[in-house]
């Protein structure tokens, strides 16, 4: 009798094993499409925000003129740039 519930649990383990296996390669692949539904998402975000940028500046291209637009965008690199903390050679160079 103990034989044969030994093999009976055998059996028992032997099928569950690979059922085991199957669902944890599912809720890997759920966890996968999760990952990329929210890589997605925040690419459509991105692509979003640079949809608006690109329609603002057409938006100030028309009120202001390219040639002031330009300006502006020089300007605001220029900004940015010094923001940064580049502030162009190390204070132990002059430049001669």
């Amino acid at each position: 009798m103990a034989l044969r519930l030994e093999v009976e649990a055998i059996t028992r383990l032997d099928q569950g094993i690979p059922l085991c296996i199957d669902a944890e390669r599912q809720r890997e692949r759920e966890r996968e499409r999760e990952r990329e539904r929210e890589l997605s998402s925040e690419i459509l975000e991105g692509e979003g925000e640079h949809a608006d940028w690109l329609e603002a500046q057409l938006d100030l291209v028309k009120q202001i003129g390219e040639k002031q637009n330009r300006s502006q965008q020089i300007h605001d690199h220029e900004r940015r740039h010094r923001a940064s903390g580049y502030g162009g050679m190390p204070a132990n160079q002059t430049g001669l």
